[in-house]
């Protein structure tokens, strides 16, 4: 079978915010540039079919940043840093002002300011394609890899994949490559995150790269019970309900995800005055659209709510990076946006909203950037290690995952002895090798799938104490002595260590 090659400076896996932002900024260095996406780009990934608010203090209450930042400190339970959050505010509000110049329509108020605190997932995403394009890029759309390249040096040099509409497989040799993928949501019915099954992740991990943050891969949030869309800011206007009409008083996610596990909850979203209605409808127009068709008022009606895994995309673990260029533990690889950790600008907490987009734009351009550079002085050679692509069952991997990932009472309220009990079950099925004939991008889905079950259980069980996303009911508290980052390495065998 012919394989087509490509040979550039910096090779871009991912086609969302993040890896088109990186794209942009390394052609702006002269480098020449391919973007991969599974899907396609400008479509594909939890951006484009929604709206995202922005962290940009900037563009909104400029006087007020230094509060804004030590707030979000204070959110990420000892693990946020604030020089991290000093500088996305920076790149991110640079960024907004370029959309703007090349079109992006950002409202105004009667002043005629822009408001630069929000972004349309189509219309951003439209417009980035358009930029991507212009500056020359290649784009390999349905073209997801499938593992990375190395050259005798251990640098990442590159990756294979096959392209899922013509079964044709391709080959690039880069200079530099920045994994921008997303993060993993398990297959769990979220809006946009049905192909976010941590491939990057297990890429990375796969020729050495550290992992950091795993245990805070966990976040669930609230969705209307037929509807795959979470907007968890609108629920700050809501009433919650009990199944037999009881309010619930000072609801947060905790108490709603313990509710769940016996009985139906329920919430009418009556606390928005008709400016706040307008601007939600405005805001995310796809939300709505269920409503309109089951014939519900969501600020009359009460109706019901389930809670959806999305994993580590709105949580914050990911491959660990060591400076603001986003260079990973592996020499050329670099890593941006959801398949990177954001412990470093959320901490233990959710990422999602405004910080997990202001982080994808600026760390997709420093990757970039940086991508770039070091490309420019790679040592390039004619020696590439490709590893081995193996085959696991992937139905028995499957079902592993739904049933010991998703539900609330294994991953939301975690115990050793019930995480033990997953883990083996997650072992069992990442060592279900078979031969038989399948369905290659499916089964490194699935196998990314298993491997971040694998490191985020790993990791939550070494952390014995509760933080942020992570709950551990047999250990309740924090402890002063794990305000700390765990480092995550291994494929097979799973090494962790304290990183302080």
């Amino acid at each position: 079978m012919n394989i087509t090659e490509y040979h550039v400076d910096v090779l871009i896996l991912g086609g969302g915010p993040a890896g088109t932002w990186a794209a942009i900024a390394a052609s702006a260095k002269g480098a020449t540039v391919l973007l991969a996406d599974k899907g396609y780009c400008g479509t594909s990934g939890a951006t484009a079919p929604n709206g995202t608010a922005v962290w940009n203090p900037m563009g909104r209450e400029k006087n007020k940043t230094t509060q804004q930042i030590l707030r979000r400190v204070l959110m990420g339970h000892g693990l946020t840093k604030a020089k991290w959050l000093e500088g996305i505010i920076g790149q991110t509000h640079t960024n907004i002002k370029k959309l703007e110049e090349w079109g992006y329509p950002f409202p105004k108020d009667v002043h005629q300011n822009s408001s630069f605190i929000s972004l349309q997932g189509p219309e951003y995403m439209k417009l980035m394609r358009r930029r991507v394009k212009k500056c020359g890029v290649i784009i390999l759309d349905q073209s997801p890899a499938l593992g990375l390249l190395t050259n005798s040096n251990g640098a990442a040099c590159g990756a294979h994949g096959i392209n899922r509409q013509t079964n044709e497989p391709w080959t690039v040799h880069a200079g530099a490559v920045v994994m921008a993928t997303g993060g993993c949501a398990f297959k769990s019915n979220v809006a946009g995150c049905l192909g976010l099954t941590g491939d990057g992740l297990l890429m990375s991990a796969e020729i050495g790269a550290e992992l950091s943050g795993m245990e805070f891969s966990n976040r669930y949030s609230i969705a209307p019970i037929w509807s795959p869309i979470t907007k968890s800011f609108y629920y700050n206007f809501a009433t919650f309900y009990k199944e037999d009409g009881t309010i619930i008083d000072s609801a947060d996610d905790k108490q709603i995800a313990k509710l769940l596990l016996s009985e139906q909850v329920y919430l009418t979203i009556n606390k928005a005055d008709e400016q706040t209605k307008q601007w939600m409808k405005e805001s995310q127009p796809t939300f709505w659209l269920s409503f309109d068709r089951t014939g519900i008022d969501p600020f009359i009606d009460k109706f019901p709510i389930t809670m959806r895994l999305e994993g580590s995309v709105r949580g914050t673990g990911g491959v660990n990076i060591k400076s603001k260029k986003c260079d990973t533990s592996v020499n050329g690889l670099f890593a941006a946006g959801d398949v990177a950790t954001r412990e470093l600008v959320a901490g233990a907490t959710s990422g999602g909203g405004g910080i997990n987009a202001s982080w994808a734009i600026s760390s997709g351009f420093w990757a970039g950037e940086a991508a770039a550079s070091y490309s420019q002085h790679a040592i390039k050679n004619n020696i590439v290690t490709r590893l081995p692509i193996k085959n696991i069952d992937v139905n028995l991997a499957e079902t592993v995952v739904r049933e010991e990932v998703i539900p609330l009472n294994k991953n939301f309220f975690r115990d050793q002895i019930t995480m033990e009990a997953s883990l083996d079950k997650l072992n069992n099925s990442w060592n279900s090798i078979t031969n038989q004939a399948i369905d290659i991008v499916k089964n490194k889905e699935t196998q990314a799938m298993v491997a971040t079950a694998r490191w985020m259980y790993s990791s939550a069980m070494f952390r014995n104490e509760s933080r942020g996303l992570h709950f551990r009911t047999d250990h309740p508290t924090n402890d002063s002595k794990q305000v700390c980052r765990y480092i995550v390495t291994g494929v097979n065998d799973i090494v962790i260590k304290k990183h302080d």
